[in-house]
């Protein structure tokens, strides 16, 4: 902007202006080359720029070859020093008669100036007149300007000063002429010594420039551009010209301002912003992308940007061009596709999302172009899981419902044949939770996925397709295939306990079914519907089994874990056996009494080995603990249909015939029967066998407590039958 103006004061200035280059002959100048002229060199030397540019001065023609000669040497003297050539020259060209002063601008340069010095009578008459006298036809252009336009000779004292001075300051010449300070004075004071100074140097032979502000009637203050340089001979004498550049002034401030606002948002941006030249040469970094990448932003500039942002395809490790050199050939934006990586100063590795676009000029020039880019390692990862999640069940880690039906629709297009599914149920799961807790279920869940991952082919699909149920889809397998992968699952939860698990709890066990598609005719869903209805008449015949192997599981770490050894329940089973037999029980009675006798405790499963164990009396929280056991056992017993007629013996066995025992607070006859003889027959082979808790007694010693809780604890009726059976013999 501040060229511009420049521009524009060097072309409406009144004063010639003109540039030349020295062209040597042999060391010697032969003559000068124009490089610029403005138009009032035109219009006082009659030279037009179109002809003068780029031309010898001599073949440009129209001033004369004498006067040329004297510039050439004039230019040439003014090269060999500093500043204005001695003497300066007075010359006619044209209708106007002119004064010519030269001074150098580099080594090869020299500059021209021409001033109108038109209808005065000497050389001198232009600078020592005084102001008082009628204006030139110089002066009345200078008059024209809507500059301020000045010649200073030694003292400070003006020589002339153009009429728009008044318009600025407000003030007359006249008080200008009869007072220089009057002028000084109206320069800011933070500008005014320097500004002072410059003028007033004597060794100054060059141009001067420089911006000043100047404080107005009225508290206004406005900035001036001056440009002064020595004339006449000497560097006492000086012209210039004072530019109100306010306006730019106020543009340039306003440039500035947008582009500190720019600076603050492209800082603020969260994502990196790289810029970049015409030839992928960085320019600029913003800080996002220094935090992201690892370089500062002094690293990078000027470096090509491959070098700093090698970007790889994260499918393949190879390296990807980078899109800036795509968007300065096509002159267009572009973004990057999915799946890269941004290899950072560390050497590490992100995944980025990115985009360019180019930098083009009014022209429609490519300058360069900007990278976009953003660290998405976390958004990836977000949406990973997200997806996952989507297409997994969560306990098992196995793939869920809904992604199992999309791929049977996909599997059932392609066309592929044969293909085998395999449905499996687990068995003993609702035992498992309702005596244990949804916890050991869960467990329980995850065994069998592990079980069946680990049992199938890389190419197999597993699933769990609801609560207890898993689908297996065995691409190209015949039934031999799916047959053989079953028997393993088969033997992999039958050695399971023994070879991987060490919790008593789990008993993985699976009922399984399968069917084969043979053909591209029927589709998946009928093969799923065939594949569970094997596995359903495959679970009927298990069931019992299973929960057999469940119970006598069960029945095996309750022994470990507390006292009822092999031989305390067989004393035990033979004393209801033998109570049973003495009040007339029949067969079905007495072989109900012998499987609730071996399975009465089995509630206490699910306590804590350390507490059944406890040697001494247990506190009230403990013994809480201890009176939830009849009610576990009861739900263990009504979920194995083979033990569910004696859940209702197990849920009373600890209630007293008084009604103060436990967990209903029965009483008498609402006790079954079976739960009063076990009652009696359990507390004698307890008090005789030796417990944790307590010493072992005697059997008449024992005989004697149970007859002491007739008609309190035990049934008088069962008292009655175990003391005659007692005297018969010692069991």
């Amino acid at each position: 902007m501040r060229n511009e103006c420049y521009r524009q004061s060097y072309n409406q200035s009144p004063v010639g202006y003109a540039c030349g280059r020295i062209i040597f002959g042999n060391g010697v100048p032969c003559d000068f080359e124009y490089t610029d002229i403005n138009p009032a060199f035109e219009r006082l030397t009659g030279l037009t720029r179109a002809v003068a540019l780029g031309a010898n001065a001599t073949a440009a023609g129209v001033i004369p070859e004498d006067i040329l000669h004297a510039w050439l040497q004039a230019g040439a003297e003014a090269l060999q020093g500093v500043g204005l050539a001695e003497p300066c020259g007075y010359y006619e060209l044209a209708c106007h008669r002119v004064k010519a002063s030269f001074f150098s601008q580099s080594q090869e340069q020299f500059s021209i100036v021409l001033e109108d010095i038109t209808g005065e009578t000497n050389s001198e008459k232009a600078y020592d007149s005084e102001p008082k006298a009628e204006e030139s036809e110089f002066l009345r252009e200078l008059a024209a300007s809507a500059e301020v336009i000045f010649f200073i000779r030694e003292h400070d004292r003006f020589l002339y000063i153009s009429p728009y001075y008044e318009t600025v300051s407000g003030k007359t010449r006249q008080s200008l002429y009869d007072d220089a300070k009057s002028c000084i004075l109206l320069i800011h004071p933070d500008d005014r010594e320097l500004l002072i100074s410059s003028l007033r140097n004597e060794d100054s032979e060059t141009c001067y420039s420089e911006e000043f502000r100047v404080c107005l009637p009225g508290g206004s203050v406005r900035w001036f551009w001056l440009r002064s340089f020595p004339v006449g001979g000497g560097t006492k004498r000086k012209a210039g010209v004072i530019t109100d550049i306010s306006g730019v002034m106020l543009i340039e401030e306003a440039l500035h301002e947008e582009k500190e606002r720019l600076e603050t948002t492209l800082q603020s941006i969260g994502d990196g912003v790289v810029c970049t030249d015409s030839q992928g040469v960085i320019e600029r970094m913003n800080r996002a992308a220094e935090k992201i990448s690892g370089w500062k932003d002094s690293e990078a500039v000027g470096r090509q940007l491959d070098d700093v942002m090698a970007i790889y395809d994260e499918l393949t490790g190879e390296r990807c061009e980078t899109p800036i050199k795509n968007v300065i050939r096509a002159g267009r934006s572009e973004e990057l596709t999915s799946h890269k990586l941004l290899r950072l100063k560390d050497g590490s590795m992100c995944s980025i999302a990115d985009s360019a676009a180019p930098i083009i000029d009014k022209g429609g020039n490519v300058l360069g172009a900007v990278l976009v880019f953003r660290d998405v390692t976390d958004e990836r990862r977000r949406y990973e899981e997200i997806n996952y999640l989507s297409s997994h069940d969560q306990m098992t880690g196995l793939f869920n419902r809904s992604f199992l039906e999309h791929e049977m629709e996909r599997i059932d297009r392609s066309g592929v044949c044969p293909i085998s599914i395999i449905m499996g149920d687990v068995n003993g799961l609702k035992m498992v939770n309702d005596v244990f807790g949804h916890g050991q279920g869960d467990h329980l869940l995850k065994v069998i996925g592990e079980i069946i991952k680990n049992s199938v082919r890389k190419c197999d699909l597993v699933a769990r397709s609801g609560g207890d149920e898993f689908v297996i889809i065995l691409p190209e397998a015949d039934s031999k295939t799916a047959s053989l992968i079953c028997d393993r699952i088969y033997k992999a939860c039958k050695d399971y306990p023994e070879e991987v698990s060490e919790d008593p709890h789990t008993y993985p066990g699976i009922s399984l079914g399968f069917s084969t598609k043979e053909c591209t005719v029927s589709n998946l869903e009928n093969t799923l519907k065939s594949a569970e209805m094997h596995m359903y008449s495959h679970k009927l015949i298990e069931s019992r089994h299973t929960h057999s192997s469940i119970i006598s599981s069960m029945r095996r770490s309750l022994s470990e874990s507390s006292n009822e050894t092999e031989l305390h329940i067989n004393r035990l089973r033979l004393m209801c056996k033998e109570i049973a037999i003495e009040m007339g029980l029949n067969e079905k009675d007495r072989s109900d009494l012998d499987v609730f006798a071996m399975l009465h405790d089995i509630g206490k499963i699910t306590i804590d080995t350390a507490l059944l164990r406890k040697p001494g009396s247990l506190n009230a929280k403990e013994w809480e603990e201890i009176r939830k056991h009849p009610e576990t056992g009861f739900r263990i017993a009504n979920s194995a249909p083979e033990i569910a007629h004696i859940s209702e013996y197990i849920l009373t066995h600890h209630e007293n015939w008084d009604g103060t025992g436990y967990p209903q607070a029965l009483s008498g006859t609402e006790i079954p029967l079976l739960s009063r003889i076990l009652s009696v027959a359990d507390a004698y082979v307890t008090m005789t066998n030796v417990r944790f808790y307590h010493k072992a007694v005697s059997s008449r010693e024992a005989a004697e407590e149970i007859k002491i809780g007739a008609g309190k604890k035990y049934d008088p009726q069962v008292v009655a039958a175990f003391e005659r059976v007692i005297a018969r013999a010692d069991i």
